[in-house]
C-alpha cells in the first residue's frame, strides 16, 4: 500500500497491489531401515573377524557387531541381543537412539566358550520415532545376522627336551629342560612329564590351554663315570 501525493504535496487516493506466492508443503515419507553384521574372531587374539571360526571346547570367543541406520528415520529403544552370547546384549533403553546414518560397532566376548558347533544370531530391534521421541506408529524394525563357531575336539601335544651343556665329561652334572606345548584344540589337564633315565617323573602341569606352552621343567643329571 502506498499514499500518492500531488505536485503541491496534497494527498491523493491510496493505491495498492497484491501478488500471491504459492508454497507446496511436501510431506516426509518415513523409510526406516537398518543393517546388522555379526562376525567372529578367527582365532584368539588375532584381531581378524569373519563369518565363521574354529575353536576348542571352552575357549573364550570374541565377536564384533556392526549396526547401521540405513534409513531416514530415527530409531528408538535400539537394542542388540544374542541368546547364545548374553555378553553381546546392548541398548534397549529409552535413551538408546540410532539416528539416520549412524554407525554403532562394538566387540563382545563369550567367556565360557562353546562345547558344540554353535550358530550365534545377533538380533537388532528398534522403533521408528519422531525427532521429539514420539512414536511414528510404524512397524518396529527387526534385523539379524549370524556368525558360526565350529568346535574342534582334536587333541595333540609336543614335548621339547634340551640339555645344558650339550657336552660333558664323566662325572659332570648337566641339566635337562622340558617344555610341553598344547598343539591341539582342547585344554589339557594333569600333564605328566617322565624320563626313565632321569628317575621317572619330572613334573606335573595342572593345565595347558590350546596354543600355549608350559613353564620349564628341569632335572639335573650326573654323567656316570666310565661312560664312553
Amino acid at each position: 500500500i502506498g499514499t500518492p501525493v500531488n505536485p503541491d504535496g496534497t494527498p491523493r487516493q491510496n493505491v495498492s497491489d497484491t501478488d500471491p506466492a504459492d508454497l507446496t508443503v511436501i510431506p516426509v515419507v518415513h523409510s526406516p531401515s537398518v543393517s546388522i553384521q555379526k562376525t567372529v574372531e578367527t582365532s584368539p587374539g588375532s584381531g581378524v573377524f569373519a563369518e565363521s571360526a574354529t575353536y576348542g571346547p571352552g575357549v573364550s570367543v570374541k565377536f564384533k557387531i556392526r549396526v547401521v541406520n540405513t534409513g531416514n528415520t530415527r530409531l528408538g529403544n535400539a537394542k542388540v541381543g544374542d541368546v547364545n552370547a548374553s555378553e553381546c546384549t546392548r541398548g534397549g533403553e529409552d535413551t538408546s537412539i540410532l539416528v539416520p546414518g549412524q554407525v554403532s560397532e562394538f566387540t563382545c566376548t563369550h567367556v565360557a566358550g562353546y562345547n558344540v558347533d554353535t550358530v550365534n544370531t545377533a538380533v537388532f530391534t528398534g522403533n521408528p520415532i519422531n525427532n521429539d521421541g514420539s512414536s511414528l506408529g510404524l512397524t518396529p524394525l527387526r534385523e539379524s545376522d549370524t556368525a558360526r563357531v565350529n568346535i574342534n575336539t582334536e587333541s595333540s601335544i609336543r614335548l621339547d627336551k634340551t640339555v645344558n651343556p650339550t657336552s660333558a665329561r664323566p662325572g659332570d652334572t648337566v641339566t635337562y629342560s622340558f617344555v610341553v606345548t598344547n598343539t591341539g584344540e582342547t585344554k589339557l589337564t594333569n600333564v605328566r612329564v617322565t624320563d626313565p633315565m632321569l628317575g621317572g617323573l619330572i613334573g606335573t602341569i595342572a593345565e595347558i590351554n590350546p596354543g600355549q606352552s608350559s613353564h620349564v621343567l628341569s632335572k639335573s643329571y650326573q654323567v656316570p663315570v666310565g661312560t664312553a
